[in-house]
């Protein structure tokens, strides 16, 4: 079935997130998103969480070339891991981490074929644009016959459509935000888990006379350009305090904002727990370098906090 349907025509990949285009839809078109995941081939769970990585590959490609399918088909299975690691570190339930690994288990199946997994995932993004596609045509006929009433005109059908495109701009760049945050807490787990680790090892063989370099310029640039990514997040979520009382009904950042603020401050919170652990350490020289770590971020921290006096003094 799904040999078939590759042949009959290319895929072209979409320009902004398509699987978000489909949870912003109707109900009767979320309906036939579910139809279409109803089966054991490709789950929604992969869908859904790996949803990025999986619309940024070239599956057409990878489709027709065992090597590229292969590399994809390894790729996917890494990003099975990584976002069971998330799920065991935020305590997400017992069954998504399960399931994560039940999927993981079941690709397997593709190891010596990664071409066939490659059409499947084809064959899906191929579904759902055409389900975005009668979704955006329903629209167009819907506004269309708006337009019947004489006292439309060219010039406002030109409005609203632009009105219609700013919509979804908005949209898009709260769901940009959202990216962006999975982006920081990818980078901050490589930076607690391994670099932080890694650092932990070289002090430890260096306390006995090894020498193995304990520097924490790097992990001062490395953190302190975390935080400063995260803080402008924090910025940019801020704003929405000035307009506390210019909202309007359905406002997508009043709506959310308190999701998208919880995770900046969950991640600062690591953040900043992490940057100081080097504290724990009894070598004065260590000390005198984890505080020019911490006074890093600490710096950050005060000029944040200045700058949301002043929007509330404002």
């Amino acid at each position: 079935m799904y040999a078939c349907y590759y042949c009959s025509r290319a895929y072209k990949k979409p320009g902004m997130a398509q699987w978000e285009k489909l949870m912003q839809l109707e109900s009767v078109y979320l309906k036939q998103v579910g139809e279409l995941y109803d089966g054991d081939s490709f789950p929604m769970d992969v869908r859904h969480y790996l949803a990025h990585w999986i619309e940024g590959q070239d599956w057409e490609h990878a489709a027709q070339d065992y090597d590229i399918a292969m590399v994809l088909f390894q790729v996917l299975l890494e990003n099975l891991d990584i976002q069971y690691s998330r799920f065991v570190q935020q305590g997400e339930p017992f069954l998504l981490q399960h399931n994560i690994c039940r999927f993981k288990h079941n690709f397997q199946r593709y190891q010596e074929e990664p071409y066939t997994l490659a059409s499947i995932i084809l064959w899906f993004l191929r579904k759902e644009e055409e389900i975005v596609h009668s979704a955006e045509l329903a629209e167009q006929v819907q506004l269309l016959q708006v337009q019947q009433n004489p006292m439309e005109t060219d010039s406002q059908w030109n409005i609203e459509c632009k009105m219609t495109d700013l919509k979804k701009k908005v949209q898009s760049m709260l769901s940009g935000v959202g990216l962006l945050l999975d982006d920081a807490e990818e980078v901050l787990f490589v930076l607690v888990r391994e670099e932080l680790v890694q650092w932990q090892r070289r002090h430890q063989k260096a306390c006995i006379g090894a020498p193995d370099s304990t520097c924490l310029d790097q992990l001062e640039k490395w953190f302190t350009t975390e935080a400063e990514s995260l803080f402008q997040v924090c910025k940019f979520l801020k704003l929405e305090e000035l307009m506390g009382k210019v909202t309007y009904e359905h406002d997508p950042l009043k709506t959310q904002k308190p999701a998208l603020q919880k995770r900046v401050d969950s991640l600062l919170n690591c953040l900043l727990k992490r940057s100081c652990i080097i504290y724990n350490t009894q070598s004065h020289w260590l000390m005198k370098n984890s505080n020019k770590l911490a006074q890093s971020l600490h710096t950050k921290i005060v000029n944040t906090q200045t700058l949301q006096m002043g929007l509330a003094l404002s």
